[in-house]
């Protein structure tokens, strides 16, 4: 599998946007790690802020998931404002190429959501979406991932899951 999403990632992406592979196998990867990698290469190690009003952390920021108003997290809010940063920032995509995504520094709830709130907000800031079904092509941070643990269902969030909006190919 690592070597088929490796091939995928720097021939079929790479012409495209830039590529980051990332293992998930390695225990000490996590998604703080991986927001870290994005401010350093791609906000030229700026952490943005919510400190404006229009830039500010809502609900609806990431996804269908609906957090408690009292409690989103920390990682959640620094991935959407992550997100919101590159998508108004960049201009090519960049790709999330993870192998193991339900790997152990990866696989908590609160990673999971805040993957997403990180790709579903780094939409591209020029209006050019037309309607939902048409958004995710015009998301700045794209994924493509393995899920290599049998028993993956039992443990990831499946609510996160499912906003990632797999298209899914079993071997």
């Amino acid at each position: 599998k690592q070597k088929l999403l490796n091939d995928f990632a720097t021939k079929a992406l790479q012409p495209c946007g830039d590529i980051l592979i990332l293992n998930g196998f390695d225990p000490f990867i996590s998604v703080s790690s991986i927001l870290d990698l994005l401010v350093d290469i791609f906000l030229s190690g700026v952490q943005p802020s919510s400190s404006s009003k229009s830039e500010s952390f809502h609900e609806h920021d990431i996804g269908k998931i609906r957090p408690s108003p009292l409690f989103v997290p920390t990682l959640v809010k620094r991935a959407t404002n992550i997100g919101k940063a590159l998508g108004s920032r960049c201009t090519k995509p960049i790709y999330l190429a993870i192998h193991n995504i339900d790997g152990s520094g990866l696989r908590d709830p609160d990673s999971q959501k805040a993957l997403v709130a990180l790709i579903s907000n780094s939409d591209v800031n020029d209006g050019i979406c037309k309607d939902d079904k048409d958004r995710y092509r015009n998301r700045v941070v794209q994924l493509v991932a393995s899920i290599d643990h049998v028993d993956a269902e039992s443990f990831l969030d499946m609510e996160a899951m499912t906003n990632f909006s797999w298209v899914s190919y079993v071997f």
